[in-house]
């Protein structure tokens, strides 16, 4: 689905907005440079306070107010570009 097409969609527990990929790739940028700053060892340890939140959806389909698995998407984030194995 276009985010420009996109006004409103209920699935459930999930809804989209006219701006919830926006919201997504916003979370996704935050999350990937607190991953970034504890690999580099800027800092010991991160929580982040991000909606929408990622821990209830798999990797094929949004669940549980969660519109993608971020911690997923951050683990093979980290993987790729600081060359772990697990």
């Amino acid at each position: 689905v276009k985010e420009s097409n996109l006004q409103f969609y209920d699935h459930g527990d999930v809804y989209f907005g006219k701006f919830s990929l926006e919201c997504v790739r916003i979370s996704l940028d935050i999350s990937k440079k607190a991953v970034d700053e504890i690999m580099n060892d800027n800092i010991n340890y991160g929580f982040l306070l991000i909606r929408p939140p990622g821990h209830h959806a798999n990797n094929h389909q949004s669940s549980g107010f969660c519109i993608i698995n971020q911690i997923s998407f951050l683990a093979s984030y980290a993987q790729k570009n600081f060359n772990l194995n697990n």
